[in-house]
């Protein structure tokens, strides 16, 4: 599990491909030359970590979830501080998906992780907790919540889809033709969805992948024969729109029956047709992907190297121009997953989520572009 995990990061595309209009374009200017690059800005003291995700709605509001136990961390536009659970979530961990609408009000997802998983949704609401009990078993990758009385949470009940959308009183389970891995969501009427159709059985026919569309009825796009070599198949998606009616979309390549990350996709849905972009730089993984604010594409690679494969961050512009950015940590540490990249609305700053190892165990890890 070591190879997939740290390797589902990386695609492709080329410069005659353009990201479509519709996404923010902002001018270069002198001081883009001096916006500052990638770097760590937090390491949280949890061990045994798999990762860390993060949403945002603002420079001064951004919470991430994925600790060693039942706990998130907030961003006030100053500084990241824990916030814990109530007590009685002790024996629990958060799930992957958190939403947020500001720095008082936040879903989040937690679960037991021995025996039979109890499964809950937990609103934090002016520092107050109130609980929505779930489907037991069930697990919620993304959430996204457009206001107090709209939500969704994506995810699924071991090879079953389980989607819920919160109406202001409880959430209920509505159908989606996919079950999600990825999803986007950028307004209540434009909810992308990415995964193996519903109907596919346990095996091969799974990691067929289907992009789904939600604009009040969901309409299903398969993704096109990418004519992969004997034994390989797509894992790890991750999906954003490209702003003028269509989606992007990475996986990374695993060879079967191991899962070994042996390469990554990049395609791009215009709403009529697919793409697939090719990469000027070699990648084992392509993963998590966000826009730069610019009409570009930020996503991570899994990069072979001579001594060790680490993480890069891939970077397209809107014109069409890659480059190619290893991403270092403090000395002492290794940079093991890369979970969530996501663009702070109203800027063309980032937060990434993921993991460091150190002295064999692994921790919680928040990295940042931008100012």
């Amino acid at each position: 599990m070591r190879a997939l995990s740290r390797t589902a990061l990386i695609g492709a595309a080329s410069a005659a491909l353009t990201l479509g209009a519709g996404i923010p374009v902002g001018a270069a200017s002198a001081a883009d030359a001096a916006t500052p690059g990638w770097r760590q800005v937090k390491v949280f003291d949890c061990q045994g970590a798999n990762g860390l995700w993060i949403t945002a709605n603002g420079p001064r509001n951004a919470w991430a979830s994925g600790f060693c136990g039942p706990t998130l961390a907030h961003w006030n536009g100053q500084s990241w501080r824990e916030v814990s659970l109530p007590s009685r979530f002790g024996g629990f961990e958060t799930d992957p998906a958190i939403a947020t609408l500001s720095g008082s009000y936040v879903w989040t997802f937690a679960e037991t992780f021995a025996g039979l998983r109890a499964s809950y949704a937990l609103l934090r609401n002016n520092n107050r907790w109130r609980t929505f009990n779930l489907a037991n078993n069930s697990q919620l990758t993304s959430a996204v919540v457009f206001s107090r009385t709209n939500a969704w949470a994506f995810g699924s009940i071991g090879a079953a889809a389980y989607v819920i959308r919160f109406n202001g009183q409880t959430w209920r389970r509505v159908t989606i033709p996919v079950v999600p891995q990825a999803t986007a969501a950028p307004r209540p009427g434009n909810i992308w969805a990415v995964g193996a159709p519903a109907t596919a059985a346990n095996g091969k026919s799974a990691r067929i992948f289907t992009l789904a569309h939600w604009t009040g009825r969901w309409t299903t796009h398969p993704l096109p024969n990418l004519h992969l070599a004997s034994g390989q198949s797509l894992g790890t998606p991750s999906v954003v729109t490209d702003g003028s009616g269509g989606a992007w979309i990475t996986a990374t390549i695993v060879q079967l029956p191991r899962a070994d990350a042996a390469g990554g996709v990049l395609l791009h849905w215009t709403g009529r047709t697919w793409n697939r972009a090719q990469i000027p730089f070699k990648t084992l993984g392509l993963g998590p992907l966000a826009h730069d604010g610019h009409g570009g594409l930020w996503m991570t690679s899994f990069t072979p190297n001579a001594s060790q494969d680490d993480f890069s961050m891939l970077h397209l512009t809107r014109a069409g121009t890659w480059t190619s950015t290893v991403l270092n940590v403090e000395v002492g540490l290794q940079l093991w997953t890369l979970n969530s990249v996501r663009l702070i609305p109203g800027t063309d700053s980032l937060w990434a989520g993921g993991s460091v190892l150190a002295d064999s165990d692994t921790f919680p890890v928040i990295l940042k572009y931008g100012p």
